[in-house]
């Protein structure tokens, strides 16, 4: 059997992993998780996952996006364009010089930022060599450490103006054959030196450049338009295919898929776990937990495929970062002011009161959120955004990370024939679950727009009699949406010690339907916060006082019920610069913080546009904030 790494085989294995001795069938030891590379749409072009105008995502159309070679288009009452690749068809293949490029494509994100940067140099190097002005920088971007560097724009007039960065009826989009702007390439180089060199004009050394890393980039508008300023474009590479788990105090849960096919050449391949570079591990199971790491610290986590027959190791796959959380998923259940109605329908009101959390998969999916709350017979959850008509919940009944209450912990599974649950033991990584039992002490309801409403009562069944103050361990999976805490299904689902830690709630008196406004946890907050706000200021979302401003700014904001709020500064680029404030719970009201123009470090920035963005678990406000001299 060819390629030298199957000669362990028999002839009749080799047979009936699908070849024949003498065929030519390579049997690489590939890494675990996906192949570096960019995404690609499923035309196989390369895709464009995310447009930003203004700091807010946008869609493609149906004239652009996956799907087609013209990658994403933006449509507006003013402005229209689409982004493609010039020359020919305007494909991907022109993108990569007809693939001939591919090896020189990095594995970090690139960045096209339309923005006033007074450093942003195009090099019209197909021409005559002039330098001047262009409306964008191009970078790259680590997508572990965010670390960027710039990349030197180099462009092609293609018939059109030399210097000038436009849209030219006199340069066609291959695709559409619409009016485009220069083809732009990328290469990698001293942008620094190349900078000093382009600001007479003219490029005098062409060996600034390095690699080119694409070609031929064009924006194509029927309406002459370019992007706006503050729009990003941003080409992000696949994510490793390893799922680890950010939350939890002193473990990193890690898991994985093996690459398709290599059980048919080498059987039960191990995978070998290394944390920063350094084995710590090998398992067959495709998942692993680290568990000696520090609260708090952050961690770099690669794998490598071994061959069980001689011990041979893969190349080190993708990385993956993860940090051990100081104290882990805790999160402090609602008191219900009303007793909701399980429609599979979020009203109004009903689920007043109650706490919510953020429960978006590990991976980059459809958002999704959980509320959860209590009163003094039933814990009640709501979730939009599960996907699916399956859904899980592991139940580990006082919170000790361990199933071993004989039928009081375990796994309650709803299907097409109701709700059961299957008492589990142990734990990770040899958990175990019993046989399903039928069960009548939970109700659900699974309704249009993904949403789930249940009940699982507080006086049968695992967490029957427990109460307000009490606590116990939760792993709500929804198999192909919402999840919480977040992180790898595999290992979750058996270390219920890494389950999130849901405190009830002392329970109200409640009236069978109608919200109960009269608590002081409602109390409307109304006068100056601390000397920050005008007294009696009128809000209904959020201001920046004064803006622009010179020294100091305040971010005014409503907070409509009890929830955390976090409020943050963001550069044009998308790039958080600080966190003013991250409160775990805020009650309804004005509220508000200083910024004064420093970064994390304290360092003083330059005057200019950047963003504040108020989140909620409710809400998300932005907006933008000037800085004067």
């Amino acid at each position: 059997m060819g390629g030298g790494a199957c000669e362990f085989l028999t002839e009749r294995n080799c047979i009936a992993a699908g070849g024949t001795y003498f065929a030519q069938r390579s049997c690489d030891l590939l890494p675990p998780g996906n192949s570096p590379g960019w995404r690609r749409n499923d035309n196989d072009a390369l895709m464009i996952d995310v447009v930003q105008v203004s700091g807010y995502d946008i869609s493609p159309d149906g004239r652009g996006g996956p799907g087609w070679n013209v990658w994403h288009r933006y449509d507006s009452w003013e402005h229209a364009w689409a982004l493609s690749a010039g020359g020919e068809s305007g494909s991907a293949d022109r993108f990569t010089r007809f693939g001939a490029d591919e090896a020189n494509l990095s594995p970090s994100h690139l960045e096209l930022r339309w923005d006033t940067d007074p450093d942003n140099y195009g090099w019209w190097a197909f021409d005559d060599d002039t330098a001047a002005r262009v409306p964008f920088g191009l970078y790259e971007v680590d997508p572990q450490t965010g670390e960027e560097r710039r990349l030197i724009v180099v462009l092609s007039s293609a018939g059109g103006t030399v210097g000038v960065f436009d849209v030219s009826s006199s340069t066609r989009d291959g695709y559409f054959g619409d009016p485009a702007t220069d083809w732009i390439y990328a290469y990698d180089g001293d942008y620094d030196a190349f900078l000093l060199d382009a600001r007479d004009g003219r490029i005098d050394d062409p060996s600034h450049a390095g690699n080119e890393l694409f070609a031929e980039l064009v924006f194509a508008s029927e309406s002459l338009t370019l992007p706006l300023d503050d729009t990003i474009v941003r080409f992000v590479t696949k994510d490793a295919g390893i799922a680890a788990g950010n939350g939890f105090a002193g473990e990193i849960p890690i898991s994985w898929d093996m690459p398709g096919g290599i059980e048919a050449c080498f059987g039960e391949p191990k995978a070998e776990v290394l944390r920063d570079g350094i084995p710590i591990g090998e398992t067959e199971r495709p998942d692993y937990l680290d568990r000696e790491v520090a609260p708090g610290e952050s961690h770099v986590y690669t794998l490598r495929s071994l061959n069980p027959f001689n011990g041979e190791s893969s190349e080190e796959s993708m990385p993956v970062r993860a940090t051990a959380s100081a104290d882990g998923p805790r999160l402090l259940s609602g008191a219900a002011r009303n007793v909701p109605v399980l429609d599979g329908e979020i009203s109004s009101g009903e689920w007043s009161g109650a706490r919510i959390v953020d429960a978006t998969p590990f991976f980059d999916w459809e958002p999704a959120q959980m509320r959860f709350m209590n009163d003094e017979n039933y814990l009640y959850l709501a979730i939009e955004g599960s996907g699916t008509g399956l859904l899980r919940i592991y139940i580990d009944g006082d919170a000790n990370g361990v199933y071993e209450h004989g039928g009081r912990d375990g796994e309650l599974r709803w299907g097409h024939f109701g709700a059961r649950f299957n008492p589990g033991r142990g734990s990770y990584p040899d958990a175990e679950f019993t046989a399903s039992q039928f069960v009548l002490w939970t109700n659900r309801s699974f309704g249009g727009y993904d949403v789930d409403e249940l009940r699982i009562s507080l006086t049968e069944g695992p967490l029957a009699g427990l109460g307000g103050g009490d606590r116990f361990g939760i792993f709500v999976a929804s198999w192909f949406g919402a999840r919480y805490p977040r992180g790898p299904l595999t290992v979750l689902r058996e270390a219920p010690w890494l389950f999130a830690k849901v405190t009830l709630a002392e329970p109200l008196a409640v009236d069978g339907g109608t919200p109960d406004d009269s608590g002081t946890a409602n109390a409307e907050e109304t006068s100056g916060i601390d000397g920050l706000l005008p007294s009696g200021l009128a809000l209904e979302r959020s201001i920046g006082l004064p803006n622009p401003f010179g020294g100091e700014v305040t971010i005014a904001y409503r907070v409509p019920s009890p929830q955390s709020v976090a409020v943050r500064i963001y550069g044009t680029d998308g790039r958080l610069i600080r966190t003013l404030s991250d409160e775990p719970l805020e009650l309804p009201g004005l509220h508000g913080v200083r910024w004064d123009g420093t970064d994390a470090s304290g360092r003083d920035l330059p005057p200019g546009m950047y963003y504040y963005e108020v989140r909620g678990e409710t809400f998300r406000w932005t907006d933008r904030l000037t800085r004067l001299r």
